[in-house]
């Protein structure tokens, strides 16, 4: 159906305003909008359309090399739908210009002109509508968030709208209905709106609840501890690690670590963030003020390790896992490195698989010095602390026979496990662990550990993380996934920092026996998804060389040229036609049907506007205004009418010429009715006189 003049422009423009694309909407516009007034067209056949066809999908790959260059996340998919009109616009364009009313769907298809496929009826198709809701659907991927846009477009859609309306209402109730449906989308928006944030809420509470270890917040982080039920673990993998050596895995890779513990809650208190130097996406993570403090310049005391980490960085801010001894991080793809003094390492950055690789010093922690901090107990677990340090006899003992005595302690009398037990009769939950269940995860040991050891003058810290152990010999490199979160300790003895963890060696097993029999399934897809990525980021650096495009652009012309040589350019001319040949007809609006209309109407029958032939002719029935004859065939008409005005397949030469001499022939029976009225009515009147 044909859109008033000038209408279509202003949706291009429209779609300019809303996502910013101005210098392609203006053009666009001009250009369509010049076909209304030339009288001059193309005639194109199905071989151009496909021609121009295939233009679309030469432009759809450059728009895609493009988009994908500027912003390979989630928000490629908004920014590829605001370039929807300029992909599809060289078909509108061509349909514009041709002396058709449409497009031969098999153009738009990618099939090979065969000749059963040519004796086929050809299905038309006209770009307006559709290109329309194209307009619409990308102005909104523009986001702009205020009321404009939800007024253009239903201001869009009711003009679109009038003109396929029915006319058996009157335009008052038409206006009053759309006005209705508007007002009730707007506010059925908000309220959805507001749905959507109170869930999002909630579900970010839910998973907070039930999956700690992936807090990113590197001042604070809730335990389970107190929690009642079982631990929630995933399968989902979340890093791969590829070390230089397959045997030098690095055991940890520590995310963020924390010094006081307040009632489940683990605190990095006095955190202070600290910017690293990022030159050529490479940083250095171990500052000179860190490595002559207590005489630590141990740069060259032994060999480096390597190992080469993937992973999904979110928008905005994310903490990194790193092993410890972490000394410089290369190919490093953000745009800013900070470090606090307990050696956690936050950068920021845009959505995009990270493949860094890292340079380490295995033994090795750079962390700050001891602070007071790392020797505190809070008073509610002193009772339970003192009570384990004299049953172990802590007091007196040097450093590592403490540590070798707390460590035998746990992995001796305790048990790993998801389940979280109850409180029991004591004060807290750790005391409960320490002193009765003695069963919990490795945020039960890492924090009683912790508050043991400082409770033996050992500073202590708390740090969680992910544990490097499975192997996948499909993708030839270590795999961590979410449920291989951990939490330990990082204890300072001797001079220096060095890992701790009390958690029996058994809870790797243990959670691996919980895993879906289907994990190799998701493993697969993982993995596809993982290659996928990886070849994105290789397209985004080439895209950004100059070279790439002194190769990909002769490349697409020289197919360009291909295609348009391919196809045969026979028959492309340009010719005039009349303006009675360009401006579009209603499809049913020259049925004959509406002679007979104009005739009733001559003898005073009236056909109101909201009443449609059936009704009409119902009325006419009951006032018997028509002879019996007349009526039955006007039923046999309007049923042919309806078929020519409203079946979407149309009607056929025998059935529209049916409909032509059954009118004839009806209003040549409706004048000898008329004429046998007027006699009649005659030879009354002259009796009377």
């Amino acid at each position: 159906m044909q859109l008033p003049k000038f209408f279509l422009g202003t949706v291009i423009m429209f779609w300019g305003w809303q996502t910013g694309l101005w210098m392609m909407a203006l053009p666009m516009a001009l250009i369509y909008e010049i076909s209304s007034v030339l009288d001059w067209r193309w005639h194109f056949t199905t071989k151009h359309f496909r021609q121009v066809s295939n233009l679309c999908t030469v432009i759809l790959v450059i728009v895609l090399i493009y988009l994908w260059n500027q912003d390979a996340s989630l928000q490629f998919i908004f920014l590829f739908f605001q370039w929807l009109p300029v992909i599809c616009f060289p078909l509108l364009a061509a349909q514009a210009y041709s002396d058709g009313k449409g497009i031969d769907i098999r153009a738009l298809l990618f099939l090979k002109e065969k000749p059963q496929i040519k004796q086929q009826k050809a299905t038309i198709l006209s770009l307006h509508y559709p290109f329309l809701a194209i307009c619409l659907i990308s102005a909104s991927a523009g986001n702009t968030r205020d009321i404009a846009f939800y007024v253009g477009l239903v201001t869009f859609l009711a003009i679109a709208l009038w003109f396929m309306r029915s006319h058996r209402n009157s335009a008052i109730v038409w206006i009053s209905i759309m006005l209705l449906a508007a007002t009730m989308g707007f506010f059925g928006h908000l309220t959805l709106h507001n749905a959507h944030l109170a869930l999002e809420k909630s579900t970010r509470q839910w998973i907070r609840n039930f999956y700690h270890y992936h807090s990113s917040n590197p001042t604070q982080r809730s335990t389970a501890i107190g929690d009642i039920g079982a631990v929630k673990l995933t399968n989902k993998i979340v890093l791969r690690v590829k070390p230089d050596e397959e045997n030098l895995e690095p055991k940890l890779l520590r995310r963020v670590t924390y010094n006081n513990y307040i009632s489940g809650i683990w605190l990095a208190v006095k955190s202070e963030f600290e910017p690293l130097k990022l030159s050529s996406n490479i940083v250095s993570v171990l500052p000179e003020k860190q490595l002559t403090q207590k005489g630590l310049d141990r740069r060259s005391s032994k060999a480096k390790n390597r190992v080469i980490i993937y992973r999904f960085l979110e928008e905005g801010k994310n903490l990194l896992n790193l092993p410890d001894g972490t000394q410089k991080i290369e190919q490093l793809p953000v745009e800013k490195v900070e470090q606090n003094q307990y050696g956690t390492v936050q950068v920021q950055g845009e959505s995009r698989l990270a493949t860094y690789k890292v340079t380490y010093e295995r033994d090795f922690i750079n962390d700050g010095v001891p602070t007071e901090e790392d020797l505190e107990v809070p008073k509610s677990e002193l009772p339970a602390i003192k009570n384990i340090v004299q049953e172990l006899n802590l007091q007196g003992k040097s450093e590592q026979e403490i540590l070798d005595t707390v460590y035998n302690f746990f992995n001796t009398n305790f048990t790993y496990s998801l389940q979280l037990a109850r409180q029991g009769h004591h004060k807290t939950p750790l005391s409960a662990f320490l002193l009765e269940n003695r069963s919990g995860h490795c945020e039960y040991f890492a924090t009683a550990t912790a508050l043991l050891l400082r409770a033996a003058g050992i500073p202590t810290r708390y740090a969680i993380g992910y544990s490097v152990h499975e192997y996948s010999s499909l993708e030839k490199q270590f795999i961590v996934r979410g449920r291989n979160a951990h939490a330990w300790n990082l204890v300072y003895i001797n001079g220096a920092w060095q890992q701790f963890d009390t958690t029996p060696s058994n809870w790797i097993e243990v959670e691996d026996n919980n895993a879906s029999s289907l994990v190799i399934i998701k493993d697969f897809f993982s993995w596809l998804g993982f290659k996928i990525a990886q070849f994105s980021e290789l397209v985004k650096a080439l895209t950004k060389t100059k070279s790439f495009w002194f190769i990909v652009i002769p490349i697409l012309l020289i197919l360009l040229l291909w295609l348009l040589r391919k196809r045969d350019l026979n028959g492309l001319q340009l010719q005039r036609v009349t303006t009675a040949t360009t401006d579009y007809v209603l499809v049913g609006a020259d049925s004959e049907i509406y002679l007979i209309e104009k005739a009733l109407q001559e003898s005073g029958y009236i056909r109101n506007n909201y009443e449609s032939w059936q009704q009409w002719l119902i009325r006419l029935q009951q006032n018997k205004q028509l002879t019996s004859e007349l009526i039955a065939d006007l039923k046999v008409i309007i049923k042919l009418h309806y078929c020519y005005r409203f079946d979407p397949q149309g009607i056929d030469r025998v059935t529209r010429e049916k409909l032509k001499s059954a009118t004839e022939s009806w209003l040549a029976k409706y004048q000898n009715f008329n004429n046998e009225a007027a006699n009649s009515s005659r030879e009354n009147n002259s009796v009377k006189n």
